[in-house]
């Protein structure tokens, strides 16, 4: 069974940027690339389902993938520590009856705060903080204003999107 990781360049990308970051504060670094990491293969499913047991049902074989949509680090991590935000879900756009639509691939994704560790040439998600509503329940990254957001879809199929509620961030 093959999995399809979405925006996989995108998260080595982040994190080569967050080292071009880290390496701007040193004095000789001259902003350069210092490394390039790899991110686990993580089947969003299983990653989810860990912590919300059954609430994605078919992650349509995705990895979790668009990490780092921020990437920062304060004084007292550890080196090599880092803190991700996950993206709103995969996600894309196609042409219905004339007319873009974003589809969301995996509606019930739930975005996440990770923090990370730099191991070798390695990412490896230490914790996984969920974005959680006042209920407690996960959030999904599914547009919140039906007049202000762009019309939404679930893959392969045609019919707009619930819209999802305040959102708060808890440690799980």
């Amino acid at each position: 069974m093959q999995r399809v990781r979405l925006s996989k360049s995108f998260a080595v990308l982040t994190s080569a940027v967050g080292l071009l970051l880290l390496a701007q504060e040193q004095p000789n670094a001259q902003g350069r690339i210092t490394g390039i990491y790899k991110f686990p293969e993580l089947p969003i499913k299983e990653f989810q389902n860990a912590n919300f047991r059954g609430s994605v049902v078919n992650d349509r074989k995705i990895l979790l993938g668009s990490v780092g949509s921020d990437l920062w680090r304060t004084t007292g991590d550890a080196p090599g520590e880092f803190w991700m935000v996950t993206d709103r879900g995969p996600n894309g756009q196609i042409r219905v009856d004339g007319a873009n639509r974003r589809t969301f691939w995996v509606p019930e994704f739930n975005p996440r705060i990770l923090r990370v560790k730099f191991d070798g040439t390695d990412i490896k998600v230490i914790d996984s903080v969920p974005i959680v509503g006042q209920s407690g329940k996960p959030v999904t990254g599914l547009p919140n204003f039906k007049t202000i957001d762009e019309p939404r879809m679930i893959m392969r199929r045609r019919r707009s999107l619930v819209l999802t509620s305040m959102v708060s961030i808890q440690r799980a």
